[in-house]
């Protein structure tokens, strides 16, 4: 009973939206396990490259560039496919299912941004456009401080912070582009330009 329960779940939640990209179907989960193993030696920056949007005003493209990254259903379970290959373990439907529930009704980006001081992110807010919808952030997470770090480039002391920034997907529409603007506290506006379509 229980596991006819648990199958009858799997297949419900197989048939929803996740997020405001793509459709979750078995086919889909499949390839990106597959994806997840195939490249599960690759360096985390390397693997979220299909993923990864640099900031509009960045003038060298590279580890010291602001950049973001977008979690869509796809990536998530390829991530999870390649830390349970590295560990050993084969991947499972039922594991997919757990982590697309966490991020389910959500857009999701991971930002890396430099600053001058430690406390540039203190007040951060960001938005998301698409045509004329601004939707505000639902939620901002910046589990550590910035770190102190010397720019190869100019010798210059920076300050690195690495976050995530959620967004309630409800209205987006997953065939148009979005432009997430970021705002810490020096007020200098990061945008990162996101063309949904074309993200998988």
């Amino acid at each position: 009973m229980i596991r006819l329960i648990s199958t009858i779940l799997i297949m419900m939640f197989l048939s929803m939206p996740a997020q405001a990209m793509s459709r979750v179907n078995a086919g889909m989960i499949r390839d990106a396990q597959e994806y997840g193993q195939r490249y599960s030696k690759q360096e985390p920056g390397v693997f979220l490259l299909p993923w990864t949007v640099y900031e509009e005003r960045s003038v060298q493209i590279g580890e010291a560039a602001e950049r973001a990254y977008l979690y869509t259903p796809y990536l998530l379970i390829a991530l999870n496919a390649k830390d349970n290959e590295q560990n050993g373990i084969s991947p499972k439907l039922e594991d997919s299912e757990r982590i697309l529930s966490d991020y389910n009704g959500f857009l999701t980006f991971e930002t890396i941004l430099y600053g001058d001081t430690a406390e540039f992110t203190s007040e951060l807010s960001a938005s998301l456009q698409q045509d004329k919808k601004r939707i505000k952030q639902y939620q901002i997470v910046f589990p550590s401080k910035p770190k102190a770090i010397i720019d190869r480039a100019t010798g210059l002391k920076l300050y690195k912070a690495q976050g995530y920034i959620y967004f309630s997907d409800k209205g987006l529409n997953p065939t148009k582009p979005v432009r997430l603007a970021v705002i810490p506290a020096d007020n200098r506006v990061r945008h990162f330009y996101f063309d949904l379509p074309r993200i998988r």
